[in-house]
């Protein structure tokens, strides 16, 4: 009987899905609009893959990949190293997602290197919001398929990182 009364009400959706107009339907006071869509080559653009090394960091797979509000977190004087899923040629932004956890604002030195041994500093910054906010830093940062983010300071607080990413070209 439960058998019958599924298929009965499963076919009655059907029908009803059936019977939908298919083109949109609009208000009295809205008209259509036609617009042209130009489709442009996007920017070169890659997240975290692979931890290579880390120092006083829990949880350090949960900073790869797209931000997802998950997060890794480091310590007092701690640290990882991020490949990057591709190399970026010309990178010219460099963006970290990364919150605190604790009672006071925590500082981050981010780095960056083609082949990891060599760092360049990108930049540094005071993270403030127990929330993951992006931090961008821009410049001419040539090849880039690692990236370093270091503790660098904060009283009783540690740094959560959720996610690391590099963009070139334009």
């Amino acid at each position: 009987m439960k058998l019958r009364n599924g298929l009965a009400v499963a076919l009655a959706g059907m029908l009803v899905a059936l019977s939908l107009p298919v083109a949109p339907v609009m208000a009295g006071d809205e008209t259509a609009t036609e617009a042209e869509v130009e489709v442009l080559p996007g920017a070169d653009l890659s997240y975290g893959a692979r931890v290579v090394k880390s120092r006083f960091t829990l949880l350090s797979r949960r900073a790869l990949g797209e931000p997802d509000g998950r997060g890794a977190s480091i310590l007092w004087k701690g640290w990882v190293v991020i490949k990057l899923e591709s190399r970026i040629p010309d990178a010219n932004k460099i963006s970290i997602w990364a919150g605190r956890l604790g009672w006071s604002s925590v500082s981050m030195k981010i780095y960056a290197s083609a082949d990891g041994r060599r760092w360049r500093k990108v930049g540094s910054a005071r993270v403030r919001s127990t929330h993951f906010q992006r931090y961008d830093f821009s410049g001419r940062f040539g090849e880039v398929r690692y990236i370093k983010v270091v503790w660098s300071g904060g009283r009783w607080s540690w740094l959560r990182l959720d996610a690391v990413g590099a963009e070139g070209g334009d």
